[in-house]
């Protein structure tokens, strides 16, 4: 119970104590936020094991995200003070955040889309991955494969007030697309260009004065688990995806079951 108290932080409850193992638990839904390097390091003290889900996946309240293992009949005294002292001064090794994000809109770019020859089919399938976040697609513009067409509908949802923004297109398949360029001349940041994730590794992340646009590959609209379901629970969560989070996600990128929420 001691070392299971000392790793928690934020949104997390100790459950147990009991046969030498500890669970702990999602105290809200929320992303689960794992410090890695101190994990391993604790790991690597022995006589004890810590185990959890992957990092970044999303969780319910309630749901069990770890579980604190004694091996021995016995740990010494001065192995437990070396658990809460890594965990005081280097932080907790568990956080879960609470989903902050309320209100989503999306660009559908594709002159086929604009002139009616195709009908959109990006906007219910977005609507369908956000809601289980607590999340409404607010909005939903169509425009053509224009650069400032682009630009000009990612500034109009930001003024909306959307809090996080989807550009899509057929940016896996058309070497043509020009979302991407759409997504700069709005003013955004991009973060990263393509992710170790897949299927639709061609992902786009970029920051517009702090609200997420994210390049969405046509590859999301067949349906199952991608790298976008990767990055939405951090995204939700209010966080600033940095490009070394991103990167480690490609170990178990194949597998990606382990994010559907």
């Amino acid at each position: 119970m001691r070392i299971a108290r000392a790793t928690v932080g934020e949104g997390l409850r100790v459950d147990g104590g009991r046969g030498g193992g500890a669970r702990l638990k999602a105290g809200a839904t929320g992303v689960l936020k794992i410090n890695v390097p101190l994990l391993d390091e604790i790991n690597g003290l022995g006589d004890f094991a810590i185990g959890t889900r992957h990092n970044w996946t999303a969780c319910r309240e309630g749901e069990s995200v770890a579980m604190v293992k004694i091996m021995p009949l016995y740990v010494p005294e001065a192995k437990l003070l070396s658990v809460e002292n890594l965990c005081r001064d280097k932080g907790r090794i568990l956080d879960v955040l609470p989903f902050r994000i309320q209100k989503a809109g999306a660009v559908i770019t594709g002159s086929e889309v604009y002139k009616g020859r195709i009908t959109d089919r990006f906007a219910d399938v977005l609507a369908r991955k956000v809601e289980p976040f607590g999340v409404s697609l607010a909005h939903a513009i169509i425009v053509p494969d224009d650069v400032e067409a682009i630009a000009r509908a990612i500034s109009e949802l930001h003024a909306a007030g959307c809090e996080v923004i989807f550009a899509c297109s057929g940016m896996s398949v058309d070497p043509d697309d020009v979302t991407m360029d759409g997504i700069r001349a709005s003013g955004a940041d991009v973060i990263m260009e393509g992710v170790p994730m897949m299927p639709s590794a061609i992902l786009g992340l970029a920051m517009l004065r702090n609200v997420p646009v994210l390049g969405t590959p046509a590859g999301v609209l067949r349906g199952g688990v991608t790298a976008l379901d990767g990055v939405l629970p951090m995204i939700f969560a209010g966080m600033k995806p940095r490009v070394a989070d991103i990167i480690a996600m490609g170990h178990g990128g194949f597998c990606l079951e382990k994010y559907a929420f």
